[in-house]
């Protein structure tokens, strides 16, 4: 496991977003948060599989996917088989919730939007000709998020 956590004293809460941590876990361990995290999560799979339990529902990550864990909402997330792989990023700040809430109504992918989709993908059944470059959608997300903020 390999990761960083950074100090956050008074002056960095102000920002609009800070990154309180960033790593990754190359055997990620079982988590149980009753309370949840007092920071927003994104987490990415690399590599073997992964179960996450949340808002009551459970979902299979499978590499090349990730999820967003908001911030003290409660979560746990278990390996499958012998290998779970992950990369994540902690953060917060004074907008935070607003651009998440931005992302959200921009048309973010729900887990159960995705889990639809890599069904689908699986099946054969997904458009490979399409783009479905979410670089790009993110990228656009945080530029209106940011101009709405100013």
């Amino acid at each position: 496991m390999n990761q960083s956590i950074y100090p956050i004293g008074g002056s960095e809460r102000e920002l609009p977003v800070y990154v309180y941590g960033i790593g990754f876990n190359d055997w990620q361990f079982d988590i149980v948060r009753k309370e949840g995290y007092p920071h927003h999560q994104i987490i990415y799979c690399t590599r073997g599989e992964g179960r996450l339990v949340f808002d009551g529902k459970e979902y299979v990550i499978s590499p090349n996917m990730c999820f967003l864990l908001p911030a003290n909402y409660p979560h746990e997330y278990y390996t499958i088989g012998d290998l779970w792989e992950t990369h994540w990023i902690a953060f917060n700040g004074t907008s935070a919730d607003a651009i998440l809430e931005k992302w959200n109504a921009e048309g973010l992918k729900s887990a159960d939007e995705v889990a639809d989709f890599e069904k689908k993908k699986k099946q054969g059944s997904v458009d490979e000709s399409k783009s479905y470059d979410l670089d790009d959608f993110y990228e656009a997300a945080l530029e209106r998020s940011f101009k709405d903020l100013k």
